[in-house]
């Protein structure tokens, strides 16, 4: 991850899968409402036609992504960033396969897919605490901010598994997974300027607006959830208004039997 690019990339990943997450979670929740409003129940990933589990198998793409670029990035010398970075894709990698696994009846423990998803957070967040030994002040400063987001969505993770029927703990991981990507853009941006010029470590202005930044990521995160939240209200609103106009217009059963009557006739 040393430059823009390799900031740009796993942050691209996790704000998609993010983004992926609450449309899913905002439709389901609406569509719940729908059928009986206490009907809500959280899932940990969302199947698509023929029950594909498509975010499963895209955090599996991304993770081999990640391994093959690492290990390949300074051969045949693995420095210790990619040993590091290696290790978080790996444990990212078993919390999908188990999902995949379950979908498939594999007699898994249940939510398994949830522990290790939290774990893998866990993990991150470790490794980047250690990661910044002997590095300026920003620097630390930039990724202890990373560290909060993780433990942040390894809380809501383990909120969401604890409490099912309840979406806050889903949006809440969201939310967090979101600001977690974007951060990484941050990151990059500001250990590698786009105008080139190296970046003042020490700088004590810079290192007291890494909180703001970080509050102003959570901020623009909300609204665009928000959005999306709208977005997916309508989106169930209408296909509901279009399905009783359908229903409307559909024949009685005697007007329905008379029509039989006529055509085999």
């Amino acid at each position: 991850m040393g430059s823009l690019l390799g900031h740009s990339i796993p942050g691209a990943f996790i704000v998609t899968i993010g983004i992926w997450w609450t449309c899913h979670v905002f439709l389901r929740y609406y569509k719940a409402l729908l059928r009986r409003p206490d009907s809500y129940t959280n899932t940990f990933s969302f199947v698509g036609e023929k029950w594909i589990p498509f975010d499963m198998y895209f955090i599996c793409f991304a993770g081999i992504i990640g391994i093959t670029v690492d290990l390949l990035a300074n051969m045949p010398h693995i420095q210790m960033q990619n040993i590091y970075h290696i290790t978080m894709y790996v444990l990212f990698e078993f919390s999908a396969i188990a999902r995949i696994l379950q979908l498939r009846k594999w007699k898994l423990p249940k939510k398994l897919e949830y522990a290790l998803f939290a774990l893998a957070f866990g993990i991150q967040g470790m490794l980047f605490y250690c990661h910044t030994h002997g590095r300026s002040q920003l620097d630390v400063t930039l990724h202890l901010f990373l560290c909060y987001s993780d433990v942040l969505i390894v809380a809501s993770t383990l909120l969401e598994m604890a409490q099912p029927q309840s979406i806050l703990p889903a949006l809440s991981k969201c939310l967090f997974i979101i600001v977690n990507g974007l951060w990484y853009f941050q990151l990059g941006l500001t250990l590698y300027p786009l105008s080139g010029e190296p970046f003042d470590g020490d700088n004590p202005t810079e290192i007291m607006m890494v909180p703001v930044y970080f509050a102003w990521n959570i901020i623009f995160t909300i609204l665009g959830m928000t959005l999306i939240g709208i977005w997916q209200y309508n989106k169930v609103m209408d296909f509901q208004h279009v399905r009783a106009v359908e229903l409307q217009l559909l024949p009685s059963y005697s007007d329905a039997k008379e029509i039989s009557v006529i055509v085999e006739e």
